[in-house]
């Protein structure tokens, strides 16, 4: 088969173990070569959200000092020329089989009793077909407490940094406040960007009464 990344053809191989005593794994979808160009995220990152070798980058000092709590976002991967392709392919390509290239990492890496995946519009859903923060989840319990309180928004790769950081608070309660007052969670989300979906999200819930949000990400 060919590399869905550089369409090279990815040999594929068995071991004799796997062939006779372990279903065989699934078909890769990238080669080898372009599975190590995905950069991860390791050493000195921000506390706040995770942007490799800085304690604490002028984004989230904006945040702080605007009265927001740190999200103390956890990313894996540096959003990259690489990462720019998975997400073109995967959220406006409908390379929804592309989730696998991470969804089995992602699951080993979340530990959290409370997870909230950030919601996608009813339009963005129609047009896109999934959820492309769920889908990168698995099979992971999630807990789906927040919602789009609109309809339709522009897609925040067509937004400017600006407009992005301007934009008004999308998201409302979709379950009981008794469900968030006093929790801890942790919100998903597959980029970090500017963080502004973030942080509207986290203002949601702490006005619920969450005691502590925080976030992982799949890039930062």
């Amino acid at each position: 088969m060919q590399c869905e990344k550089c369409n090279c053809q990815i040999r594929a191989g068995f071991a004799l173990p796997e062939l006779f005593f372990k279903p065989a794994s699934p078909p890769a979808l990238i080669c080898a070569a372009c599975t190590r160009q995905f950069k991860v995220i390791s050493g000195l990152v921000c506390r706040g959200c995770g942007k490799p070798r800085v304690e604490l980058c002028a984004d989230c000092q904006l945040w702080a000092d605007q009265g927001y709590p740190l999200l103390n976002n956890q990313a894996l991967y540096a959003y990259d020329a690489s990462m720019k392709w998975f997400f073109e392919a995967y959220k406006f390509m409908g390379g929804y089989h592309l989730r696998n290239l991470f969804v089995a990492e992602i699951q080993a890496w979340v530990q959290a009793p409370i997870l909230v995946p950030i919601p996608v519009t009813d339009t963005t859903l129609q047009t896109r077909g999934f959820n492309q923060t769920l889908g990168l989840l698995g099979e992971l319990p999630v807990h789906e407490y927040l919602r789009c309180k609109v309809v339709d928004k522009p897609m925040q790769s067509k937004k400017t940094r600006q407009a992005r950081l301007q934009s008004p608070q999308p998201f409302e309660l979709a379950v009981d406040q008794t469900l968030v007052e006093q929790k801890d969670i942790v919100l998903f989300d597959d980029v970090y960007t500017t963080g502004r979906t973030l942080y509207h999200a986290a203002e949601c819930l702490y006005a619920a009464g969450a005691n502590k949000v925080s976030s992982m990400t799949l890039s930062r």
